[in-house]
């Protein structure tokens, strides 16, 4: 993301998440599918054919601010096309949310939850549904699941309720690469001394920082930033989901804000794994599509589609940390 450019000049440069999706579509010779799922500009847009049995659910990237890019849809079609060579076939929708400051948060949430609830009610099963987001995108996979935790349920300082959620068994996983879990850092540590080797300033994060906190009410920032929230706000979250991945890159000056959460969540789940890339930047995945961080992807959604729910078995939370 340019520090040079503003939101309103970076929207008008790349234009819509549904444009990007159908220019994206016509360059690949695909199908434009499109599902609305019942909230006003929000929609579901798939990555080649759907899938009845399995789907993974995308959370894009880009500070809330920006559309998808072709580069994260050619990925997420790269790991489709891989895991149905293997005989694991899964559909891919991409969530189209409304970018800031067209609408503030909690609207994006109030997108999410209705996604899901568009999936289950087209009779996929919250096992054989994955959920995966880069960036802001795995920001708002930690939003969605604070809030079947913590539901919003009243409107408050003039924000609409966000329609409650209850799963009758397990999402089958949820994969976050580059999560955005604080909004408001401070300087010190990656943030400072990966300055100079991400591809994200921090000047440039400080700016959309206050871009995304800009009328959201103090009440609603910790689904925004969980690593302010309290102690035990991530308990119970082996009973959201199956599996959690979580990816960083070694020289991204998120990652210690990553680990961070990553830990915290890890007090709650037994099945938390956790790879920070040597020498990987932010969304490293996505520019060495077919490289060693991409197998490990592929490796942890090959074990969540091939393994059945029995249960959540009680050990102690455990971080795996693999650097290579």
């Amino acid at each position: 993301m340019s520090g040079s450019l503003n939101v309103a000049q970076l929207q008008y440069l790349f234009t819509t998440t549904l444009r990007v999706y159908r220019h994206w579509t016509w360059m690949k010779g695909f199908p434009v599918l499109v599902d609305e799922i019942g909230t006003v500009d929000a929609r579901l847009l798939w990555i080649g054919p759907r899938n009845g049995k399995r789907v993974i659910l995308y959370f894009h990237g880009g500070a809330y601010s920006l559309p998808v890019q072709p580069f994260g849809l050619s990925f997420w079609n790269h790991i489709r096309l891989k895991l149905e060579s293997e005989g694991l076939p899964i559909g891919v929708a991409v969530l189209n949310f409304t970018l800031i400051p067209n609408e503030r948060f909690p609207t994006q949430l109030i997108q999410a939850v209705e996604a899901l609830k568009h999936l289950i009610a087209n009779g996929y099963e919250p096992q054989d549904i994955f959920i995966a987001g880069d960036s802001a995108g795995a920001n708002l996979i930690l939003a969605l699941s604070s809030h079947i935790l913590h539901p919003i349920l009243l409107e408050n300082a003039g924000v609409t309720a966000v329609p409650s959620l209850s799963l009758t068994s397990p999402i089958g996983g949820a994969y976050l690469m580059s999560p955005w879990t604080s909004l408001t850092p401070g300087a010190r540590g990656s943030s400072v001394e990966n300055d100079a080797h991400d591809i994200m300033t921090s000047r440039t994060l400080r700016y959309y920082e206050r871009k995304v906190l800009e009328g959201v009410p103090e009440s609603l920032r910790v689904y925004l930033e969980v690593n302010k929230a309290p102690v035990g706000w991530f308990a119970g979250i082996d009973k959201l989901v199956k599996r959690v991945l979580i990816t960083a890159g070694e020289l991204e000056i998120l990652r210690d804000d990553i680990e961070s959460v990553a830990r915290e969540i890890s007090r709650y789940h037994n099945d938390v794994e956790v790879i920070v890339q040597e020498n990987g930047v932010h969304v490293d995945p996505f520019y060495d599509i077919r490289g060693d961080l991409t197998e490990k992807i592929l490796d942890w959604f090959r074990g969540g589609l091939r393994t059945e729910y029995v249960g959540t078995v009680f050990a102690p939370p455990q971080i795996h940390l693999f650097y290579f």
